[in-house]
């Protein structure tokens, strides 16, 4: 499960791989979550299962690495696979100071099966979004245990 955090460690993202059904698609466990001091531990503020093909899953690590390897502040992040419910996320680097960067996480998951509404609606139209600051350190824990 890759867990990637703010710079003060009070808000996260969750990724956690359920298994594969079948060859092509694997069952993803999306979390957005939220630190409470007094237990010590991370609640969930929204959770959402998502079935993915294996090879997007696959594309997504490879760009994440290849993101985490090009310290520039020209490269940017963003997987987007086309499943239900939708859902984004991205990163990109803000120089801090001339051998510094934070970088930008965004997490944005489709309401609408979240909170498993019957509506139509246009597809990104009912996002929820999750967006944060963190460091080098934090993201390369994520790529690791993802």
């Amino acid at each position: 499960m890759g867990i990637i955090t703010n710079i003060s460690d009070q808000l996260g993202i969750s990724i956690e791989i359920i298994g594969t059904e079948n060859s092509e698609w694997t069952k993803l466990k999306l979390k957005l979550q939220y630190y409470v001091v007094t237990d010590n531990v991370f609640h969930d503020w929204v959770i959402t299962d998502a079935d993915i093909f294996e090879t997007d899953l696959s594309e997504f690590r490879k760009y994440l690495h290849k993101f985490i390897a090009h310290k520039d502040i020209s490269a940017n992040f963003v997987f987007e696979p086309e499943v239900e419910p939708s859902f984004r996320m991205s990163l990109q680097r803000v120089a801090v100071n001339d051998d510094h960067y934070d970088i930008n996480v965004l997490m944005e998951i489709d309401l609408t099966h979240v909170l498993r509404m019957n509506i139509s609606t246009t597809y990104r139209e009912n996002r929820i979004a999750l967006h944060f600051v963190t460091d080098e350190r934090r993201l390369h824990e994520f790529a690791l245990n993802l």
